[in-house]
């Protein structure tokens, strides 16, 4: 899905990025015609647009927020009962369904590719992530 908006992106920004030259938006397009998605993504963060992907990134994570804020969350529930019952999962839970490109980077960060699968590194993962949501949720 994300791959998909950097495409669309990528081919509207090709008509009118004026640091890109011609050579540089042929290669990049038939990249896109013929390549696997790895091969594709690589590419376009190698490219002049890197910068702008970057930013199209950002903006869907900063809307995500903004939404997810005024919709309310999980951690604005600050009764007593809510503290009792308090569960990393229910956290992580709201992370990964009302910010789910924030979660993705968060995991990425938390939990390299190398572990995934391990059940105790994964465990441990949860706090940090749930730590980390909370903070940034109460701005």
């Amino acid at each position: 899905m994300v791959l998909a908006c950097f495409m669309r992106l990528l081919l509207k920004r090709l008509r009118k990025y004026s640091d890109l030259k011609t050579a540089d938006s042929v290669n990049l397009i038939e990249t896109l015609l013929f390549s696997s998605a790895r091969e594709i993504s690589t590419k376009l963060m190698s490219s002049p647009l890197r910068g702008e992907i970057i930013l199209t990134v950002l903006s869907d994570i900063e809307h995500q927020f903004a939404e997810c804020c005024t919709k309310g969350n999980i951690l604005s529930n600050k009764t007593f009962t809510n503290l009792v019952n308090f569960q990393w999962c229910d956290i992580i839970e709201s992370l990964v369904l009302q910010q789910p490109l924030l979660a993705e980077v968060l995991l990425a960060v938390a939990l390299p590719t190398s572990k995934i699968g391990c059940v105790k590194a994964t465990e441990s993962a949860l706090p940090v992530l749930g730590s980390v949501y909370g903070m940034l949720m109460k701005q």
